[in-house]
């Protein structure tokens, strides 16, 4: 077996120093809130690609439940971004232990869709996206 340089382990990590979103965790998610119509609030039901969504929103507050594994959200709502916290809780009939998250959403400008992710732990994304539109 080669025996790897001196010099190149010294440059590889240089650049790992030098270029910190070359990590494990990835570039930064960047969410600035752009302006929404003042008329249009999240409450409601929406379909997801992670299943049946339900909102209450009151001012910028939001409280919301997924019928994925029992998932409750939080957040707040501003401009045109919502962010979240998320909890699924445990299932031990399922062998499942609870997990939890956090997420955002970019609001459609007519209000109708909702785009964005989510990710484990104290991570807003890196889990998978997350699609939703409203029931009508």
């Amino acid at each position: 077996m080669a025996a790897i340089p001196v010099r190149f382990l010294l440059a590889v990590l240089l650049l790992l120093l030098l270029l910190p979103e070359a990590g494990c965790t990835g570039a930064q998610l960047e969410l600035v809130p752009q302006p929404l119509p003042g008329d249009i609030t999240v409450s409601g039901k929406w379909d997801s690609n992670w299943g049946r969504l339900e909102f209450i929103q009151l001012g910028q507050q939001l409280s919301g439940t997924s019928d994925y594994n029992d998932c409750r959200l939080e957040g707040v709502v501003e401009g045109d971004l919502i962010l979240f916290d998320w909890e699924q809780p445990g299932d031990p009939s399922e062998a499942r232990q609870g997990v939890s998250g956090k997420g955002w959403f970019r609001i459609s400008q007519d209000g109708q869709m909702l785009d964005g992710g989510w990710g484990y732990g104290k991570e807003r994304a890196g889990g998978g996206s997350w699609h939703a539109e409203r029931v009508r």
